[in-house]
């Protein structure tokens, strides 16, 4: 099995943080995502493919394109932005 998903590794470290809080980081993930679903072209650009929704009140940002006019998701991460260029 692969290494763990950034976004539920960060859920874990702010449940070490304070109880309940990774619960709220994952509820404001999901916030992000659906708004990204409602409107994908909202959301600044971050090169000539990527766009960039940083998530509520934690420091964490989903990476998306729009493929066939739909938001595909390729990234999400708290520290190291450009990672996901490899992609």
């Amino acid at each position: 099995m692969g290494e763990a998903d950034p976004m539920f590794r960060a859920a874990d470290r702010y449940d070490e943080e304070e109880l309940g809080l990774g619960d709220r980081f994952l509820a404001s993930v999901e916030r992000a995502l659906e708004g990204i679903i409602l409107g994908p072209r909202r959301w600044p650009r971050i090169d000539d493919r990527q766009h960039r929704r940083l998530v509520a009140r934690f420091p964490f940002s989903v990476i998306y394109r729009i493929v066939d006019d739909r938001p595909v998701v390729i990234a999400h991460h708290k520290r190291h932005p450009d990672y996901w260029r490899r992609r």
